[in-house]
């Protein structure tokens, strides 16, 4: 092959690899902008949410609610949520310093995504794939679960369940269970629930 064809091969590989990456970009820009359009209305539900709870911390069972505090974090299983894929700057690494300086030494943790495994290794670390895409994000919730009541059934003391995560801010860590108390907004008679007496 001459030198003016070898070029041209080359030259013809770049155009198609071009056409990959532009393809790639205008798929990465859809999900972007699907996520994007439902993200304020999931914010609001959880705001709503936490404003739920505290108002009903007061009076929701003992096993429910604790008074754990960042310095008791006895029987915490760690959920740390890192990316499926590459191109995404710090976001794994950020996670894990994260979690470094907050969890427990022989805390049981459950990494979710294939980079998060590939970065660390340890005894009291399970692996579980992540979210391709939001398509796949029960499938990932299901998995997530599945793994916590495997570590449950281990040790079937009371627990706590923390994730560690990165948002549009900055990585950090969030109690998930058991609540953590707070102080009712207003004294008086409990929320009229449907729950028998």
């Amino acid at each position: 092959m001459s030198q003016r064809q070898d070029i041209e091969a080359k030259l013809a590989l770049y155009d198609e690899l071009n056409g990959i990456l532009g393809a790639m970009r205008s798929f990465a820009l859809a999900e972007l902008k699907r996520i994007g359009r439902h993200e304020t209305a999931q914010q609001q539900v959880m705001d709503t949410l936490v404003l739920a709870v505290q108002d009903l911390a007061a009076y929701l069972p003992a096993a429910a609610v604790s008074p754990l505090t960042a310095q008791n974090r006895l029987n915490d299983i760690w959920v740390v949520l890192g990316s499926a894929r590459g191109f995404c700057g710090s976001f794994n690494e950020d996670v894990i310093r994260v979690w470094r300086q907050q969890a427990q030494q022989g805390n049981p943790t459950i990494l979710v995504g294939e980079r998060l495994r590939g970065l660390l290794a340890g005894d009291n670390l399970i692996g579980i794939p992540g979210a391709e895409s939001g398509l796949d994000a029960s499938t990932a919730i299901d998995r997530i679960l599945d793994a916590v009541a495997a570590l449950r059934l281990d040790d079937p003391a009371e627990f706590g369940l923390i994730v560690c995560v990165r948002d549009d801010r900055a990585a950090r860590c969030q109690r998930l269970w058991p609540l953590l108390s707070h102080a009712p907004a207003s004294a008086g008679y409990p929320p009229l629930t449907l729950m028998p007496a």
